[in-house]
This record gives structure tokens, C-alpha cells and sequence, in this order.
């Protein structure tokens, strides 16, 4: 008895062993053709499409060689005439789990037409802070400008070879790596900046000539502290293309808020000690004027018990323009919280061209 009860255990155990099994791979073969199994590919114009989008040619030829293997029929001209293209929506992987873990899958396509597509924009933005830096006369500052210089260099130079990085899950790692040292150095730099700024407010000018120089030279750590604000945001965005939102864009974004608030703070602080400032050496920011001192106001005494407006003098426009940028409180630039990671990606193609549908920016 004791062998038969034995022996109709162990069958019922292999039974719950291959029933597992099947299910096991039902589900994942389910899975693998939810991911590779056939997209529907339809007919479209680019009137169907609607004036509310723009369209992004899709031109890494990694890229493009799987979509032609994967979805043959989205390079084909549709129906119609020259006016059609083919259309077709890819998922993405909401979790991140299954981006890029089936080589040539609808949803390693998708992730990395997103990716690039991010990579692309970033690299565009940085190039508008690479300009920015270049236009920054700062001799004094040559040190702190080449690590700013170097730290934009690296960055960008982590947007271009899209293939190479994207499709590569080992080089993408490598590539996260340095770009996680690389906001560490963007971090310390903002903060410097920040921190420069924050001690001209101990600054206390005896007349208005200092206090013009004063403003001059502060202005060349706040145009430091907007540039390398934009390249902490590209840095968090970075990030998150490189991760092909495997990573949230909130998490990748975590830092922000902390540097964000001392960017803050210290154009707060500045602008509080330009207002007691100008106070002092009677700054008139509405009139575009001041009072005169020293020697220049014992000169027009007389004059100035006749008519007021000889009490004081003109102030030269880009001293105006410099104090009121100063006293304008910035803040780190706004962060969208889209995120095409978490989006069905559509792509249309047709006469072996293929573009990635985004909406229109406001």
C-alpha cells in the first residue's frame, strides 16, 4: 500500500509539474507573439493624420533594418497614390522589463525610435547651451568656463552614435555610468555658481559706479547658473532616453527639485539685496535714473533747488538691462512630464522612408 500511495503521489506531482510547465510556456509564447506576432499595418494620408502633429524621420539604418525585417509593409507606398503612407502603432513596454529582451521585437523598435528621438532633441538643446557658453566674455572665470566647456563636451558627445549606444544594452550601461559622474560634476558646478552668487548679497557698494560693477560681474554667475541648469535638466533627460523608461522620468528627474531650490534662493537673495541697494544710492528703475553723489551732486546742488530733475542723472542702459534681469526671480526651467516611453509609438512610412507621429508642441 504503502508503494501505490507512493507511486500515485509521484504522478501527481509530474501532473502539476506539466500542467505548470504548459502554462508557463502558453503564457510566454502568448507574450513573445504580443510582442513579434503581426502588426497591423493601415492605409493613411498625411490629412488623416491631422495638422496637430509633426512628423520625425526615423533614419538610424539599425533602426530601419528592423523595422523592414519586422513590418516589411510599412515602407511600402500605399494605396492611393504619391499622397499615402502606411501607418502602424507599436507598443512600448510600460515596465521596462521586456525593452529590447527579444531582439527585433515591435517593442525594441518602439523603445528605440523613442529613445533616439529623445536623444536627437537633447542634442539640439545642447547645442543652444554649447552657443550660450561660447558668447560668455569671461577671462576672469577661464577655469570655471573649461569645466563648464568639458562637462557640455562630454554630454553631448553621449547623444551622438545612437545605434551604437541604444541598441547596445552592455554600452548603454557604460554610457548611464558616465553619465551619472557627469551630473555629479554638472551638480557641483550649479552649486558654485549658486553659492558665487548668494556672497555678492554681503557685498555692501559705497557708491553707484561699485555697485554697477558689482551687478556686471554677478551677472556672468547667473548667466553660468541658467546654462548649467538647462544642462542638468538634458542631463535627467538623458537618463531617462538612455534607460528606454525603464526608469521613470520622475525618478531620473529626483535631483532637480534640490538644485532647483538653491537656484532659487539665491536669486531671491539677490534680488532682495538689489532692491536695499538701490534704495540706498536712489536707484529709480521706473525713471531710468539715479542720484547723484559725491562730488557730482555738490556740482548741481544749486541747480537742483531750481529744477529736481537736475538732481540726478541717467543710468546707462545695460546697467538697467543687467539689474533688471537680477531682480527678475528665475527659476530652473519647467520640466514636461510627458513621456512617449509611456505612449503606443506610431510610426508612418511609405517609398522606403519612415517617420515617428508626435503632437505638436504649444
Amino acid at each position: 500500500m504503502v508503494y501505490v500511495a507512493l507511486t500515485i503521489f509521484i504522478i501527481l506531482l509530474l501532473t502539476s509539474i506539466v500542467s505548470l510547465s504548459l502554462l508557463f510556456i502558453n503564457n510566454g509564447s502568448n507574450r513573445f507573439a504580443r510582442l513579434t506576432g503581426a502588426i497591423k499595418v493601415t492605409p493613411t494620408t498625411l490629412e488623416e493624420l491631422g495638422p496637430e502633429v509633426e512628423l520625425h524621420e526615423v533614419t538610424d539604418p539599425v533602426v530601419l533594418s528592423n523595422i523592414s525585417r519586422c513590418i516589411p509593409g510599412l515602407l511600402k507606398v500605399g494605396e492611393g497614390g504619391e499622397a499615402m503612407f502606411n501607418s502602424v502603432s507599436l507598443p512600448v513596454s510600460r515596465s521596462g522589463i521586456a525593452v529590447m529582451s527579444v531582439a527585433g521585437s515591435v517593442v525594441s523598435i518602439a523603445a528605440m525610435v523613442v529613445g533616439q528621438f529623445y536623444l536627437k532633441e537633447i542634442r539640439m538643446k545642447l547645442s543652444e547651451v554649447s552657443r550660450s557658453l561660447d558668447l560668455l566674455n569671461t577671462y576672469q572665470e577661464n577655469e570655471f568656463k573649461g569645466k563648464v566647456f568639458a562637462l557640455l563636451t562630454h554630454v553631448i558627445s553621449l547623444t551622438n552614435f545612437e545605434s551604437e549606444i541604444i541598441a547596445n544594452p552592455e554600452n548603454r550601461s557604460n554610457e548611464i555610468n558616465r553619465l551619472l559622474k557627469l551630473e555629479v560634476e554638472c551638480g557641483e558646478l550649479l552649486a558654485q555658481a549658486s553659492f558665487n552668487i548668494e556672497s555678492i548679497t554681503s557685498k555692501n557698494p559705497i557708491s553707484f559706479r561699485d555697485y554697477e560693477s558689482v551687478a556686471v560681474y554677478v551677472q556672468r554667475w547667473c548667466d553660468y547658473q541658467k546654462i548649467l541648469s538647462e544642462v542638468m535638466i538634458q542631463i535627467a533627460c538623458l537618463k531617462h532616453a538612455l534607460y528606454l523608461g525603464a526608469v521613470s522620468k520622475e525618478q531620473c528627474m529626483s535631483l532637480i527639485p534640490t538644485y532647483a531650490e538653491q537656484v532659487k534662493t539665491s536669486r531671491e537673495k539677490l534680488a532682495l539685496w538689489h532692491s536695499e541697494q538701490g534704495e540706498k544710492l536712489g536707484y529709480d528703475s521706473s525713471a531710468k535714473r539715479r542720484r547723484r553723489n559725491g562730488i557730482d551732486s555738490a556740482v548741481h546742488f544749486v541747480p537742483g533747488l531750481f529744477n529736481k530733475e537736475r538732481r540726478y542723472r541717467a543710468v546707462a542702459e545695460d546697467t538697467i538691462r543687467v539689474i533688471n534681469e537680477q531682480t527678475n526671480v528665475e527659476e530652473m526651467p519647467a520640466i514636461t512630464k510627458e513621456d512617449l516611453f509611456q505612449n503606443d509609438v506610431q510610426l508612418v512610412g511609405g517609398k522606403n522612408k519612415v517617420f515617428f507621429v508626435t503632437k505638436k508642441k504649444a
